[in-house]
C-alpha cells in the first residue's frame, strides 16, 4: 500500500505535465476531485507497481481522505529534469474493506514526507485469545454471502467460520 501526503490545496504551475490546474485538498471535495488533482506527479520507483492501494492523507490532522484501487502506475512526463508518474486506479468506496478502515481515520502512518510504501494490519480478531491481529495485511477477501474484508494469510478465512465460499485477492 502507499500513503501519499495531501497538502493544503494550491496552485499548480502553468507547465504541470497532467495539465491540472491545482493539488491538494480541502473540505468537501468529492473523491473524485482529490483523485483528479493528485494522481500524480509523484517521483515514484518501479516499486510503486508492485502496489495495489493508495492512500492519500491530509499533512494537516493525517486523516484519510481517499482510497484508490492501483490498475496501473503510468509516466507522467518530467518537472525539472525529475521523471514522474502517476496512479491509475479506482476511488474505493463506501462498503469496500479499505475505504471502511481507513477514509475518515488516522493514517497508517503521520509522514514528513509526500509518501511512503505501508502496510495495512489485518485487525482479526485471535479466535483463542480475544486480541487484535496485527500482521500484515495480504488478501482482500470477497465471502459470497457476506461483506468484504482484509486480512493476513493466516486470517482468510477466519471470519466465515464454516465452508463459505469466497473469493481473495492480493493486496499490497
Amino acid at each position: 500500500m502507499i500513503q501519499f501526503s495531501l497538502a493544503d490545496l494550491s496552485e499548480r504551475p502553468a507547465d504541470d505535465p497532467l495539465g491540472r490546474p491545482s493539488m491538494g485538498w480541502r473540505e468537501g471535495m468529492s473523491p473524485e476531485i482529490v483523485y483528479a488533482l493528485n494522481r500524480g506527479c509523484w517521483s515514484l520507483g518501479e516499486a510503486a507497481e508492485e502496489h495495489t492501494v493508495a492512500l492519500f492523507a491530509s499533512t494537516g490532522d493525517g486523516t484519510v481522505r481517499l482510497a484508490v484501487a492501483i490498475e496501473r502506475i503510468e509516466d507522467a512526463g518530467e518537472i525539472d529534469g525529475d521523471k514522474k508518474r502517476a496512479v491509475v486506479g479506482t476511488v474505493l468506496r463506501p462498503g469496500h474493506p479499505v475505504h471502511d478502515r481507513y477514509v475518515g481515520h488516522r493514517a497508517p502512518e503521520q509522514l514528513n514526507v509526500t509518501f511512503r510504501y505501508v502496510t495495512a494490519e489485518c485487525r482479526q480478531v485471535e479466535a483463542s485469545t480475544g486480541n487484535v491481529c496485527t500482521t500484515g495485511a495480504k488478501w482482500i477477501v470477497t465471502p459470497d454471502d457476506g461483506p468484504e474484508y482484509i486480512a493476513c494469510g493466516h486470517h482468510v478465512t477466519a471470519p466465515l467460520g464454516g465452508s463459505v465460499p469466497f473469493r481473495a485477492r492480493p493486496m499490497r
